[in-house]
């Protein structure tokens, strides 16, 4: 109760302090202080205090952060988005201020504000391109309007100024597919997976994500390539027996290595002895070969 009694001692201190001939810097002080003291009590009160802090002190790093917390807490769009520029403008903290953005966005898409999302969310990334979830909630915005040209724009701006390897793959990635699956331009999804694979050539995902762009533009050369680079990585087991079966159609259908086939096939068989997609491209192409072990492959298939 004593601790109370102090604190509300202090608070009416910093209220008549804050409206008071002090400098401005000292009054903003007050204003600052009292807004933490409302933030327990008053929501609305302890924003206008900080709003006044923030009027007398443009560089006011408690009425910034106050601002920001009570924007998370109220969920309001509107002040979120004032106190994530506050975080770029005050605190410089530039993953806060997306964050702020991020959650300003979610709640426009819910009342159906979707451009307005959208343009928070590419305001995130400008402020912050390493900001994967925004990217992803743009993009899922971006498609579901066939604003094509403009996501691939943003996406590849945030990719260029990512500092995060991984999250720069994955937004070329998203560019990438976003050309090759709705703007039909396969050389333009290359183009844009060799960026990533220039300065990161182990990258998995990439690496599988070019294969399959080069399969379908019927490069099936370069597409064993990346797989086969994708395969001498670090793989979820699904995933493996996955190339292995790519790989193992691309020699056996296309690049005439028949026994490179049967190599990927039986390191599939190893892992899943009944694997039936396996099982039944071995099978003819041992029968193609006149192989022994066509029987035997045979008998395994029944």
């Amino acid at each position: 109760a004593t601790a109370s009694g102090a604190s509300d001692d202090l608070a009416r201190t910093d209220a008549r302090l804050a409206e008071g001939e002090s400098p401005g810097l000292v009054r903003a002080a007050h204003h600052a202080r009292l807004g933490e003291y409302l933030e327990r009590k008053n929501a609305v009160q302890a924003l206008l205090a900080y709003k006044n802090a923030l009027s007398l002190d443009a560089e006011s790093l408690s009425a910034a952060r106050g601002t920001s917390r009570l924007a998370e807490s109220i969920g309001d769009a509107t002040l979120l988005r004032e106190a994530a520029e506050g975080e770029v403008r005050v605190t410089r903290d530039l993953g806060r201020a997306a964050h702020l953005f991020e959650r300003a966005a979610a709640r426009l898409r819910e009342e159906n504000d979707i451009e307005g999302a959208a343009a928070t969310l590419e305001r995130a990334l400008l402020v912050e391109p390493d900001h994967a979830r925004a990217a992803a909630a743009l993009l899922e915005i971006r498609l579901g309007q066939k604003e094509f040209d403009r996501v691939v724009t943003v996406l590849s701006d945030a990719a260029t100024r990512a500092k995060n390897p991984s999250i720069r793959a994955d937004h070329w990635i998203a560019v990438a597919r976003v050309h090759a699956n709705h703007r039909h331009d396969l050389a333009a999804g290359l183009t844009a997976l060799l960026r990533v694979e220039k300065n990161e050539p182990h990258h998995a995902p990439t690496l599988l994500e070019l294969g399959e762009l080069y399969i379908r533009d019927r490069q099936f050369e370069p597409a064993a390539v990346r797989l086969e680079r994708a395969l001498a990585g670090s793989l979820e087991a699904k995933e493996r027996t996955s190339v292995r079966l790519r790989l193992a159609e691309l020699y056996h259908e296309h690049l005439n290595r028949p026994a490179e086939a049967t190599t990927a096939l039986e390191a599939v068989l190893a892992d899943e002895p009944l694997h039936r997609d396996a099982v039944r491209r071995l099978l003819k192409l041992q029968m193609a070969s006149g192989s022994s072990a066509a029987r035997e492959t045979a008998r395994a298939w029944v």
